[in-house]
């Protein structure tokens, strides 16, 4: 999530964008992955929260190696976002998919 932070002006230079706009590459996917938690966990209830967490991790990865062939930032931006679904899909189910494989005592204080 937070690996292209760091490479924000380089790509702000290589796309002749301003600062404001290659923020976009840090807000697209944090952006998906807020407002994609909640259809994720609903989505987990309906089709199993196994295929929908390795949907996710598998989708991960192949985002973003997809990203080192765009040649475009909105293909850079669409890609971040997509990824901010991806881990939305692991996060909205790990815990619950936790919860129902642990022990209960294990989550109790």
């Amino acid at each position: 999530l937070y690996l292209l932070q760091p490479m924000l002006p380089t790509f702000a230079q290589i796309f002749t964008i301003s600062e404001t706009q290659v923020n976009w590459l840090f807000a697209a996917s944090t952006l998906a992955l807020s407002f994609s938690l909640v259809p994720m966990a609903v989505l987990s209830e309906s089709v199993g929260r196994k295929p929908v967490m390795m949907a996710g991790l598998f989708s991960i990865p192949t985002l973003s190696a997809l990203m080192l062939f765009g040649d475009s930032f909105l293909f850079l931006v669409v890609c971040r976002a997509l990824i901010g679904v991806a881990l939305a899909a692991f996060a909205a189910v790990a815990v619950a998919y936790m919860a129902e494989e642990l022990d209960k005592h294990a989550f109790s204080m």
